[in-house]
C-alpha cells in the first residue's frame, strides 16, 4: 500500500496501525518529538495520491479532470498521552 511506501522512504517515523473508514483513515504512528506532524501527513498524502494516479489514471481522470487532489487540506492529530497503546490499537482496528 502507498502509505507503507511513504513510511519506507524515510527512517524517522513508523506506522504502527492503520485502518480505513468510508471517508478517512486512522493511523497510529510512532515518531520522535522533533518530527513535524504536518510533514508526515504531507508525505502520506503525497505518496498515496501519486500511487493512486499511477495505478488508476483511466478511472480517476473521469472525476478529476482539472486537479489531481484526492485529499482535503485538513487532518486531525492527537498524541497518545496517558492512553495505552493497546487501547488505541483496538480503537483503530475497529474503524471501517
Amino acid at each position: 500500500m502507498s502509505f507503507r511506501r511513504a513510511e519506507n522512504i524515510q527512517s524517522r517515523w513508523k506506522i504502527e496501525y492503520m485502518e480505513a473508514d468510508e471517508d478517512h483513515v486512522h493511523f497510529f504512528i510512532s515518531t520522535t518529538p522533533t518530527d513535524c506532524i504536518a510533514d508526515i501527513v504531507h508525505s502520506l498524502k503525497q505518496t498515496s495520491t501519486y500511487d493512486m494516479w499511477k495505478s488508476y489514471y483511466s478511472y480517476l481522470r473521469k472525476f478529476y479532470w482539472k486537479e489531481h487532489h484526492l485529499w482535503t487540506r485538513g487532518y486531525f492529530c492527537s498524541s497518545a498521552g496517558n492512553v495505552c497503546a493497546e487501547r488505541l490499537k483496538k480503537y483503530i482496528m475497529n474503524q471501517g
